[in-house]
């Protein structure tokens, strides 16, 4: 199965269907969606080798072609009610903190982090550098994933292009 999200067109299209999938992610690049930067509470870490590494800031999607490695139901409000794992990655810059524990300056330390899904979020239209699947429901994100549960069950590959 293969899959092809056109992340700045928000168009992602598979089996003759396209879904919307949004990635609005809030950094210190993006005038439309500003990062705090001296609030601890933005502060935001990579996720390197499947664990919370140092701070960075969050960036869009990586553009490629990455795998789907998992469709996962979850209640994490983050995420659910369903999560499909990519794994996708890229290298990104970590931080250094300013005393108040806020971001304070690019480290220049560079990391490869990984973490990047599709998925739906009632709580927020940003993610972290995530697909939002949908609009104003979960219906895409879970169409998609049965989809996707679908074809790997018939023991497909599924691919995902990010152009």
């Amino acid at each position: 199965m293969k899959i092809i999200w056109n992340r700045d067109e928000n168009r992602l299209e598979t089996g003759g269907i396209v879904f919307t999938v949004t990635n609005m992610v809030r950094n210190e690049i993006d005038p439309s969606h500003v990062r705090r930067l001296h609030d601890p509470s933005e502060v935001r870490r990579a996720v390197v080798n499947g664990q919370w590494g140092d701070p960075y800031m969050p960036r869009k999607f990586p553009k490629g072609t990455w795998q789907i490695t998992a469709v996962e139901d979850t209640k994490d409000p983050e995420f659910a009610p369903v999560k499909i794992k990519t794994n996708a990655h890229q290298m990104v810059e970590t931080w250094i903190l300013d005393s108040a524990g806020g971001y304070a300056r690019p480290s220049g330390k560079i990391v490869s982090d990984s973490g990047y899904h599709l998925h739906w979020s009632a709580g927020s239209r940003t993610t972290l550098g995530c697909g939002r699947v949908g609009t104003d429901s979960p219906k895409q994100a879970l169409k998609l994933a049965k989809m996707i549960r679908a074809a790997m069950a018939a023991g497909e590959s599924v691919t995902l292009e990010v152009i």
